[in-house]
């Protein structure tokens, strides 16, 4: 009987075992990670803007613009403002002798030195109001094309212009990320099937020790 007792101890043992070896088990675990992440983007940009006229409208624009450039290349013709000036001072000077001729014949002096004098400073006075008539000319005819030339300035500066836009565009983008996390995971364990699984265990051993030799 005492060679069987410690068999049977065994036996208890193993059935004890298994019977806690199976029970429930819970693992946890955790999770922590992070990282920079890098994005680089390259572009090619080509973008042109342009104001659109609607079709009478531009037409327009280029007939103005034709009649304002013909007249800043091109001299302003005077002869027309030339002529009405010589006109204008040969008028005044006729009316000044005129007047001269009647005060010398009531004076009785038509024929006199002093009328002869009084006609030549009247005639010198045209002659002299024609010149300086006609050296004004071109000092107005620049101011007049002066004037054309701002007029066309003016004009173009008023217009709506167009862009363009063309190069490479590079865009670098930079981002960290941060992952926290948990995990539990529950294993629910059979004791019974442990406790049996155990108790065989013993049984086999058990009765592998009464096979022995010498024992009774």
């Amino acid at each position: 009987m005492a060679g069987l007792a410690i068999p049977l101890a065994m036996t208890g043992l193993s059935a004890l075992a298994g019977l806690f070896g199976n029970r429930k088990q819970t693992t946890t675990g955790s999770t922590n990670s992070s990282g920079t992440n890098t994005q680089n983007s390259v572009q090619d940009v080509d973008l042109t803007n342009m104001p659109e006229y609607a079709p009478e409208v531009w037409g327009s624009i280029l007939e103005a613009l034709g009649t304002l450039r013909k007249n800043a290349a091109n001299s302003t013709d005077l002869s027309g403002y030339t002529t009405q000036g010589l006109q204008s001072i040969n008028s005044g000077a006729d009316m000044k002798r005129r007047a001269m001729e009647n005060i010398m014949a009531a004076k009785g002096l038509s024929y006199s030195p002093a009328a002869a004098h009084a006609t030549g400073r009247v005639e010198s006075g045209r002659i002299g109001e024609q010149v300086n008539f006609m050296n004004s000319l071109p000092l107005l005819q620049r101011q007049m094309q002066n004037e054309d030339l701002s007029s066309l300035t003016s004009f173009l500066t008023a217009l709506p212009t167009g862009s363009r836009q063309k190069g490479t565009t590079v865009q670098n983008t930079t981002g960290n990320w941060n992952q926290q996390g948990s995990s539990q995971q529950t294993n629910p364990g059979n004791m019974l099937g442990g406790l049996f699984s155990g108790l065989g265990s013993g049984l086999a051993f058990t009765a592998g020790n009464k096979m022995w030799p010498g024992q009774g």
